[in-house]
């Protein structure tokens, strides 16, 4: 195996942890989303440096779900639009039906204001 390949693969893990850390921090039911979205933010960085093109999808999620919780709803359909993007590119229907269900969910919470 390649070095440059080791590197590679060692980031996506890392990316993978991260986001972990930060799915589990955001459902811990605090109202202080500054350490999860720090995670969510490395995760973001190390799936997009290292091209794991399903994993930048899932960070994109996740980043949209705190920015609604956030009440930003306008980057939170910024960053679903980019997902349902990758997810369509990836052809990972699971992951893009739950992108286009909160987009829809979104869509309607700003018609109902």
């Amino acid at each position: 195996m390649s070095q440059a390949f080791a590197a590679n693969k060692n980031r996506g893990f890392a990316g993978w942890i991260a986001l972990y850390i930060a799915e589990i921090l955001l459902h811990k039911g605090t109202e202080d989303f500054s350490e999860a979205g720090a995670w969510a933010d490395k995760a973001l960085s190390l799936h997009r440096e290292s091209g794991m093109r399903l994993l930048l999808g899932r960070d994109l999620l996740l980043q949209a779900e705190l920015a609604k919780r956030r009440g930003s709803a306008g980057a939170a359909q910024e960053h679903l639009q980019q997902a349902i993007a990758i997810f369509q590119e990836c052809g990972a229907g699971g992951y893009l039906q739950k992108a286009r269900k909160e987009w829809i969910r979104l869509a309607s919470l700003a018609a109902e204001k």
